[in-house]
């Protein structure tokens, strides 16, 4: 029976171990800036009349004050993603009694908005699928959101399917076949094609980024 000295054996777990630890090949995330200068450059301030300031804080992130109801950022011309995308980004609210993110984003022919606490603080959702709100649709769940909590937000849209995680967690997975996707009847159509709005609350965000995808039906979080 061939042995092994305590010497040669921890040598192997040390060569296992270090192999084990090598870091994963890098993702194709790409950033979208939400800096000083990308608030001239590539986004506009909305102008939905009575909106807050908008502005990047000292922790260096976009914060929105109080709008009266809306405050926001809308990107200036053609989204900087592929059709079928993740957008990925961190936000939270600081304080208020509604939405701190409704995100909208483009998807299929049209535009849809994710709404983080809505409805008076809680309700989570897409607006709007086949003519129903975040709070009256297939999408529709309801969360706490305590102030400055940072939320983890991810959507997936993909040929067939429209997918959110919030802190890892599938929130929404909905078929996007034969379902139309417009944006709630209001002053968040001026959000498209690609805008983050609160209403009556102040937020910030940061770690804005997204990355290409392709094929259909796909669920991964990888």
């Amino acid at each position: 029976m061939r042995s092994f000295s305590l010497a040669s054996l921890s040598l192997t777990l040390l060569f296992s171990t270090s192999f084990a630890e090598e870091p994963a090949p890098a993702e194709d995330w790409q950033i979208i800036p939400l800096t000083e200068e990308s608030l001239e450059t590539s986004w506009k301030r909305t102008l939905f009349g009575g909106e807050g300031e908008v502005f990047i804080n000292s922790a260096a992130e976009l914060e929105f004050d109080f709008g009266s109801p809306m405050t926001g950022v809308t990107w200036q011309g053609e989204p900087p993603f592929t059709p079928y995308y993740e957008l990925e980004l961190e936000g939270r609210k600081l304080s208020g009694i509604d939405f701190f993110l409704a995100l909208t984003f483009p998807i299929k022919d049209s535009h849809a908005s994710l709404i983080l606490g809505g409805w008076g603080g809680g309700v989570v959702g897409i607006s709007n699928i086949d003519g129903l709100s975040a709070a009256e649709n297939e999408t529709t769940s309801f969360d706490g959101f305590p102030d400055a909590q940072w939320v983890d937000i991810r959507v997936r849209v993909s040929p067939d399917r429209l997918q959110v995680w919030l802190d890892g967690e599938e929130r929404v997975n909905v078929e996007t076949e034969g379902k139309e996707f417009a944006l709630r009847a209001g002053d968040i159509e001026l959000a498209k094609p690609f805008g983050l709005t609160s209403f009556e609350t102040r937020s910030s965000f940061r770690n804005l980024r997204w990355r290409p995808i392709a094929g259909a039906g796909s669920s991964s979080q990888d």
